[in-house]
């Protein structure tokens, strides 16, 4: 547990921290009450007026932000060893357990008085960025958190970062480069179609991420259109980067497992080595049978130990591939379930249908999020769920390839492409 919280808990705050700061600056371009539109439902397919925001509310959004941003710089500096553990690892948790709190308060302020005293207008789609904002703050901090006690009280690894490696630590970079590559998008093609800030950073991000709903915000200018080809090429190569570096902390992940086991697999095979050296015969006559029979004691051991790391080559994909599966089943069932309790007026199939069609990119559009709850939550679910599919999919071909490719050869051999035995 304290070695997943060592290396885990750090990458998942660095990753979470630029994201996190990307919805604190969506709160910021827009009020947080809007006016309902006729009839009084959720959505509806025109421009909405937009009420004026409080200076107070602003002026809080404004430090809780700076605090956030004082907090990335301080865990990138730990990260990058600029600044001692010991002095960096509480100040950041400080200042991202304050960001949350002062960002809290206009928050409930806000959904109390709009309920109860502003019927006629509703929650913006900067307000509830402003709520996964203070939740992803949090979650950042409490992880942590975890992570400083580890180290400090329990003693359970050096007070210091230096158990992440090189890619480890460039993850941080890269996601805090297409959380800015998403903000710049977002205010390019806002500028262009006359979009809110918050719309233009949700159509950067199902089109980066080639889900491609196509059906509230299409492209009409065509200066849009011609800014679209090379925005979507640099973003697809982020992307590629990010995909690439989480898949290798997976894999880097199952390999720390496989070294365990095969430790021990190497030490319970050399107490059986021992008794066909030293044992009785009836010891050697039980372990016998246990490994290849061979004439020598080196050649046991060599085909011993590369049928081990055979094995563990094997367990390590399969560990991985696992994991992938897990991670698939959580964002796909967990997404489809907060998508359900939209007030959208979807079916929990249809929403299983929605999600699947987003997280594999398929994108047909024909369901697509319209309420201004749903379309933040949809950027954060589709910026955590699509990359990890992506190392889902490529898991599989790695681990799955061998196995079609023998069944392949042996199902071709005994029918189309019969074997010249006689050659």
């Amino acid at each position: 547990i304290w070695s997943f919280a060592s290396v885990a808990f750090p990458l998942f705050a660095s990753t979470l921290g630029p994201i996190a700061c990307l919805f604190s600056i969506c709160a910021l371009t827009q009020s947080w009450r809007t006016s309902k539109p006729s009839g009084g439902g959720t959505s509806a397919p025109f421009k909405r007026v937009r009420c004026p925001t409080f200076v107070r509310i602003l002026a809080l959004e404004i430090v809780s932000l700076v605090f956030a941003l004082l907090a990335n710089l301080l865990l990138l500096f730990n990260f990058a060893k600029r600044i001692s553990y010991n002095i960096a690892q509480p100040l950041t948790i400080i200042s991202w357990y304050t960001a949350s709190a002062i960002l809290l308060v206009p928050v409930i302020v806000t959904h109390k008085t709009l309920l109860h005293r502003q019927p006629s207008y509703m929650l913006s789609e900067s307000y509830y960025s402003a709520l996964i904002a203070v939740i992803t703050y949090f979650v950042i901090s409490t992880l942590l958190l975890v992570n400083f006690v580890g180290s400090y009280v329990f003693h359970a690894y050096p007070l210091s970062f230096a158990q992440l490696d090189r890619p480890q630590r460039t993850l941080m970079l890269q996601t805090i480069t297409f959380s800015v590559y998403l903000a710049i998008g977002g205010a390019i093609f806002s500028s262009i179609e006359s979009w809110d800030f918050v719309e233009g950073v949700y159509w950067a991000d199902h089109t980066v991420l080639t889900i491609g709903f196509g059906a509230e915000f299409p492209l009409t200018d065509t200066a849009g259109r011609m800014a679209l080809i090379p925005f979507v090429a640099v973003g697809l190569l982020i992307i590629g980067l990010i995909v690439n570096s989480i898949r290798l902390l997976v894999i880097e992940h199952a390999r720390g497992q496989i070294t365990r086991r095969l430790h021990k697999e190497r030490k319970k095979w050399h107490r059986v080595i021992e008794k066909l050296r030293n044992g009785t015969e009836e010891e050697a006559n039980k372990a016998q049978r246990k490994i290849i029979k061979a004439s020598r004691r080196r050649i046991w051991e060599f085909i011993l130990m590369r049928h081990i790391e055979e094995h563990s080559r094997k367990l390590e994909g399969y560990i991985a591939l696992a994991s992938s599966f897990l991670v698939f089943g959580i964002v796909w069932i967990g997404g489809s379930a907060v998508f359900w309790q939209d007030p959208v007026p979807w079916t929990y199939p249809e929403s299983l249908y929605f999600t699947y069609t987003s997280i594999l990119t398929i994108g047909y559009g024909d369901f697509h999020p319209s309420t201004t709850a749903a379309k933040p939550f949809c950027v954060i679910w589709s910026l955590l769920a699509i990359p990890c599919v992506t190392v889902l999919i490529q898991n599989i071909g790695e681990t799955v390839a061998g196995h079609v490719e023998n069944g392949v050869e042996w199902l071709g051999s005994r029918s189309i492409l019969p074997e010249d035995r006689n050659g």
